[in-house]
């Protein structure tokens, strides 16, 4: 972790502000990371983080675009395999369909492609 080298290299105690294990191949391994902190702080590195006390977050689909490149594919297909799954992001608001609204990407893919055919 970059943040462990900045606090070992400064001497400074750091914390990581809502740490999460987003990416899908990450999912499960939180003891790993904490015995990645653990190991910082026994080195004497003061470390600390937070994390949020709910399964979910909110914010609009934008950010799942590392890059925020729209119009690419690959960032696309990366944002619902390894961010979360088409069944996992939930839309509260969606200007462009109101009827899309309360449901999950998947099914919003699933009714646009029929109406398409």
């Amino acid at each position: 972790m970059r943040l462990i080298t900045i606090g070992r290299e400064t001497g400074m105690p750091v914390q990581v502000s809502h740490i999460k294990l987003a990416m899908r191949d990450l999912w499960g391994k939180a003891d790993s990371l904490v015995g990645v902190m653990d190991a910082a702080r026994a080195s004497g590195v003061n470390i600390s983080a937070d994390i949020y006390p709910y399964p979910y977050w909110h914010s609009t689909l934008t950010v799942l675009f590392p890059d925020r490149d729209y119009e690419d594919r690959k960032a696309a297909e990366f944002a619902v395999t390894q961010v979360s799954t088409p069944e996992g992001l939930l839309l509260d608001h969606y200007e462009p369909t109101p009827a899309f609204q309360g449901t999950n990407r998947s099914l919003c893919a699933r009714r646009n492609s029929a109406s398409i055919r």
